[in-house]
């Protein structure tokens, strides 16, 4: 049992849970607020769909969630999804990670990018 909540406690709660849309990329993507106040890229399907900036994201929806180190980043993969389908981002970003925790290194965030440009060209010479 969670006892009484005051009505701050609850509120602080509930907004903490909330992801905020920044900038809607397409249906199903969009940058939002991160619970620790940096950007991230939330993806799902329809999530986005006839949502603006300001608006919440329906955690239900959200399949995958990126998040995202600078403010450069969140410029480079906004115009990189605009070209590139979602799975790719999505394939490169895991990889990267999956990578980091295996060998203990870190990247630079502009890897993130030039990856996923690299396998999605790769993909667009094999059709």
């Amino acid at each position: 049992m969670l006892g009484n909540w005051n009505g701050d406690l609850l509120r602080k709660f509930k907004e903490e849970m909330l992801l905020k849309i920044v900038q809607v990329l397409n249906n199903n993507v969009a940058v939002v607020n991160g619970h620790d106040g940096k950007p991230a890229i939330v993806m799902g399907n329809g999530l986005a769909f006839g949502k603006k900036k300001g608006d919440v994201v329906e955690k239900k929806k959200v399949v995958s969630t990126f998040m995202l180190r600078d403010k450069h980043t969140v410029d480079d993969l906004t115009t990189l999804l605009e070209d590139v389908p979602a799975d790719f981002v999505a394939v490169s970003y895991s990889l990267i990670e999956q990578s980091q925790k295996k060998y203990n290194f870190a990247v630079e965030s502009y890897l993130y990018v030039t990856l996923t440009l690299h396998l999605y060209s790769a993909y667009q010479r094999l059709e």
